[in-house]
């Protein structure tokens, strides 16, 4: 009963701190919403109306890399959402539904913390009601729905560290984290949790915290090794290098963690923040908690600090790295030196491991008011008990973080759709649109895909090397499929984001180019029979011979292919250990 209980104080409270997310629910979310959108739409359109896995994406700066762009979740569980809903509802029913996830795993959390029922509740709102998750959310970073599994994470792993039988949550957890799109999550949760499995280790004395944090790492890495190898593979070869070296000032940090006005401080745009001494936008920084949380969190960091300085330590680390170069120890400039971690931006991210030990810690503190309060009350003989204190201390820091922080959604989604005419045919038909202006959104790459179109210069994180790709207004454009000499014919049997079938009929040997961005993953097949993909002026092109055949150019890299086949062998393993019992859940 008291799980129920707990299930339906967490539903009620998710549904309502995203409640203004539910007015004009069809409209669409500005700056990058629609880059996120869009990341979801293109597969959403290749599975339901093509039937293909979403591997490529021709929408986008003339052809892109899908399911290995670090930012595609098509293979989470949660993008079922998007299958059933469509991208735009599909997006918006998941924030309550993450919400709901990550309070109920602080709560989960707390158990191995010793948390008692309301400290765990405690614990559990200042983490998820926390105003990083809603500000990231409202400029669009669907990746932060995996903020929801940070505390599944923790906790499988410390459970683990009693029962190795529970490896496979913290495997789970982290899969979930990194399937959702969200790399930045993922590489701050490596950093934090390497950083605590050594200190563990430390205090125990034992190497049992870095085999278990090793086991959920190489377990991880061959569940998602269906997306790990090609995302890698593409990373490697377009690596997306930063020189990274922003800070967060000393006076920043109130408005960081206690400016009420949070909503206001969404609104303001780039020239007001970098008067604060900040270089992005106010989403990067913003991390409200309120005054009883940070003090509760900072005062346990000093009386618990001998018994949790494992977890306390780590936090200060990740402080200290979230403060870039506003530093006295860059820690930061160290980590960026690192591979793949010289991709990161925007350090202060990392103040999400600062913000998650301040929730336990906080919640510790939280407690021993809750037990200090009860014992007084067992030892009074007076009828007038202050049992209810905790109550009310509990109910003004929920309503504290709601009124701070709920209405920041406010500004989410305030675009009144514009949809384009759609065209029959998918062609390269445009340069460079916003439809909206800078200040509202910053791409609008949703409308034009809805238009069946592609945009040659679209904003985008990263990027495969760009070919000559020519628009349709352009004199030298010669159609999306074209024959490098005149003699022949070809003409197009079907058209889908990861294939293109076409009838040729040729004479003579000749260069059948598609008007795409060449990449290696690209192949071609004419009838029975293989022929090699290859790039002319960077667009996907083939040499074929003489005759009349159907033509397929698909792109499928062989990264993918080892990558399934790795990802099936280690989930029929995992079935096994769970069956046989070396595995579990709960």
């Amino acid at each position: 009963m008291s799980r129920f209980i707990t299930f339906f104080i967490f539903a009620i409270s998710a549904a309502i701190f995203a409640s203004p997310i539910y007015e004009n629910f069809g409209y669409w979310g500005q700056m990058d919403w629609d880059q996120f959108t869009m990341w979801n739409a293109v597969p959403y359109r290749t599975i339901m109306e093509y039937g293909q896995f979403p591997l490529w994406n021709p929408y986008v700066n003339g052809g892109n890399v899908m399911l290995a762009h670090p930012h595609s979740p098509i293979l989470s569980p949660f993008y079922v959402f998007v299958l059933i809903f469509g991208p735009i509802a599909g997006l918006k029913i998941q924030i309550p539904v993450h919400l709901f996830i990550g309070l109920y795993g602080m709560f989960f959390l707390g158990k191995q913390f010793d948390l008692g029922r309301l400290a765990r509740y405690f614990s559990a709102f200042v983490f998820m009601f926390c105003s990083m998750f809603v500000l990231h959310l409202t400029e669009g970073h669907t990746e932060w729905f995996s903020m929801a599994f940070v505390p599944w994470y923790v906790a499988f792993f410390l459970k683990s560290l009693d029962d190795k039988k529970y490896v496979f949550g913290g495997i789970m957890s982290l899969a979930l984290i990194l399937l959702n799109g969200s790399v930045d999550v993922f590489n701050i949760m490596l950093v934090f949790m390497g950083i605590f499995a050594i200190f563990k280790a430390i205090k125990n004395r034992e190497v049992r915290a870095l085999k278990m944090i090793s086991v959920i790492w190489l377990g991880t890495f061959l569940l998602c090794s269906a997306k790990l190898l090609p995302m890698l593979e593409f990373l490697s070869e377009f690596p997306r290098t930063t020189e990274e070296n922003s800070a967060v000032p000393v006076s920043a940090l109130y408005h960081i963690f206690l400016d009420t006005d949070q909503e206001v401080l969404d609104m303001m745009n780039w020239e007001e923040t970098r008067k604060m001494g900040l270089d992005y936008d106010w989403h990067e920084y913003g991390a409200y908690i309120g005054w009883i949380p940070l003090l509760l969190g900072l005062y346990g960091f000093v009386v618990y600090f001998g018994h949790l300085w494992p977890l306390i330590g780590t936090g200060i680390v990740m402080f200290i790295i979230g403060m870039g170069s506003g530093s006295i120890l860059n820690l930061w400039y160290v980590l960026h030196q690192l591979p793949f971690f010289d991709s990161l931006t925007v350090p202060s991210r990392f103040m999400l491991g600062f913000v998650f030990v301040i929730a336990i810690v906080s919640g510790k503190v939280f407690q021993s008011i809750e037990s200090f309060i009860r014992q007084k009350d067992q030892s009074s003989k007076s009828r007038f008990k202050l049992g209810w204190l905790i109550y009310v201390l509990l109910t003004i820091v929920i309503v504290d973080l709601y009124e701070s922080n709920s209405g920041v959604f406010s500004n989410a989604f305030v675009i009144k759709p514009k949809v384009l005419q759609e065209n029959t045919y998918f062609a390269q038909r445009y340069q460079y649109v916003n439809l909206y202006g800078k200040r509202l959104s910053n791409s609008s790459l949703y409308p034009l895909f809805l238009a069946n179109s592609g945009v040659l210069d679209a904003y985008e994180v990263t990027q495969v090397k760009q070919g000559e790709v020519r628009r349709v207004t352009e004199s030298d454009y010669r159609g999306e499929y074209y024959l490098d000499r005149p003699q022949g014919e070809i003409t197009l049997v079907d058209f889908t984001p990861n294939r293109v079938t076409l009838d040729v009929n040729l004479k003579e040997p000749n260069l059948v180019v598609l008007n795409q961005n060449f990449h290696k993953g690209w192949k071609v097949r004419a009838a029975d029979q293989s022929l090699k993909a290859v790039a002319s002026e960077g667009l996907v092109s083939a040499f074929v011979p003489a005759g009349s055949y159907r033509l397929d150019l698909y792109y499928r890299p062989d990264s993918f292919v080892v990558g399934v086949i790795i990802s099936l062998g280690f989930i029929l393993f995992s079935a096994g250990m769970i069956i046989t019992g070396r595995w579990r859940f709960v």
